[in-house]
């Protein structure tokens, strides 16, 4: 999901959601939404987001990709409930 990598790497970098929209030019609700995943980033936008952080926006979106398919199939951990 690119929302969850986007916050990831902006808190790697210490930055404030308010600290990328500054750099960005984007609002802090439009960086809420995006990390969220209310909503999708346009191509522009994610080239801004990937310049700020620092990253290709290729790297950005596939890596995002790349998490979304481990956090839904790769480290599932299963739990079973006894009853006492």
């Amino acid at each position: 999901m690119f929302g969850l990598k986007l916050q990831q790497l902006r808190e790697n970098l210490g930055l404030s959601q308010a600290d990328l929209a500054m750099q960005t030019g984007l609002s802090v609700e439009a960086l809420q939404d995006l990390e969220a995943g209310a909503v999708e980033p346009s191509q522009e936008v994610a080239d801004q987001l990937a310049r700020a952080l620092g990253v290709p926006r290729e790297d950005l979106e596939a890596a995002a990709s790349e998490g979304q398919q481990t956090a839904l199939g790769g480290n599932a951990v299963s739990v079973a409930y006894e009853k006492p």
